[in-house]
């Protein structure tokens, strides 16, 4: 949950760092907003005149039952009183949007936490400039129990990636575990830069091993109709840009055989051409 400024000013005091645990409602943040200083002095000129036309009125109410004041002039004390409050709770309204209760009348008003959880995201310190132009969060809170990986399609491998489908990821801090879980969302538009597409996985994070910017592989499981060979990826020579094997048919017989390779998964390659089933080859 990303959490935002309600106001532009300076921050005189935060106390929470990166990492760090919070509760709901926990202060973040101490903002000094020159706005918000201005809308506690337009309130109690609003209360001023509040009050000066609330007498008004209840004097003009009082001439009029004794008969010296008109019926018109009552009316008009009336209908400045009523705008006198429309006035005042318009800058109420606008105070609680800007300060709320957690603001005080120097001008001051506190960010707070709207849930509990881990601050995974902190982008201000203790006297930066919050400006009115700048639009950004503050701070980024997430209890960590579903967490999401982000991971990098290459065009090759884009038909063969898809929503819904399950993934395994393996970290670099436990590379023996496993975490299970599905692709959730695939961008529809290329990285400029990397010419990869953006795939979105959930995962349950229960024993909290997962940490916000770790690097991950991501291994998609694709179960397909189609059949391929598949031969171990030591026996592959690999010169001038074409790919051999040696074939084993005896010590007297062996030959070297172009191939033309489909996919290469770790220490398995399949073949889309060059060897048949149950041809022999030299792995080392």
């Amino acid at each position: 949950l990303k959490v935002f400024p309600r106001n532009s000013g300076q921050i005189i005091e935060s106390k929470i760092s990166l990492g760090d645990k919070v509760i709901a409602g926990q202060p973040l943040a101490h903002v000094k907003s020159a706005e918000v200083a201005g809308n506690y002095a337009d309130v109690a000129s609003a209360n001023a005149d509040l009050l000066v036309a609330k007498r008004a009125f209840e004097n003009q109410e009082s001439l009029y039952k004794s008969g010296i004041a008109s019926e018109k002039d009552l009316n008009e004390a009336k209908q400045n009183y009523e705008k006198a409050k429309a006035a005042k709770n318009k800058i109420e309204s606008l105070l609680a949007i800007n300060g709320g209760e957690h603001s005080k009348p120097g001008g001051v008003y506190t960010i707070t936490a709207p849930i509990s959880g881990y601050i995974v995201e902190k982008k201000m310190n203790e006297g930066n400039f919050i400006r009115p132009d700048m639009g950004d969060y503050l701070y980024t809170i997430s209890d960590l129990q579903d967490v999401w990986v982000s991971a990098n399609i290459y065009e090759l491998d884009i038909p063969r990636v898809k929503v819904g489908y399950d993934v395994e990821v393996r970290t670099l801090s436990y590379p023996d575990k496993v975490f299970t879980g599905k692709i959730e969302k695939i961008s529809e538009v290329l990285d400029p830069v990397t010419k990869t597409l953006r795939a979105r996985i959930r995962l349950q994070n229960k024993d909290m091993l997962l940490k916000p910017e770790m690097f991950a592989k991501v291994l998609v499981r694709n179960k397909t109709a189609n059949k391929m060979l598949c031969i171990p990826s030591s026996a592959i020579i690999d010169q001038n840009g074409k790919n051999y094997v040696v074939v084993f048919k005896d010590k007297c017989n062996m030959h070297i055989q172009e191939i033309e390779i489909n996919k290469v998964e770790g220490d398995k390659t399949y073949i889309k051409s060059g060897l048949v089933q149950g041809d022999r080859l030299i792995v080392k």
